[in-house]
């Protein structure tokens, strides 16, 4: 079965620790699971908003699904 290639959207301040806790699932042998952290190359204190928009919206159109 072909894995789905998900997009998560997150707030760092707020949900860093569920970030971590999907790394920690990948790291765990028992669970059939994998995370690949493809966060934005751009900084989102960046003022440049189309440049922000092009990247994220490159990596929600890759994606399956998509969860914010």
């Amino acid at each position: 079965m072909a894995k789905k290639n998900v997009f998560v959207s997150y707030g760092y301040d707020n949900d860093r620790n569920y970030k971590n806790l999907l790394k920690a699932w990948d790291a765990n042998s028992q669970f059939n699971f994998s995370f690949h952290d493809h966060s934005a190359d751009v900084s989102i204190n960046s003022t440049n908003a189309s440049a922000i928009t092009r990247a994220i919206s490159a990596k929600i159109n890759n994606a399956a699904t998509f969860y914010i």
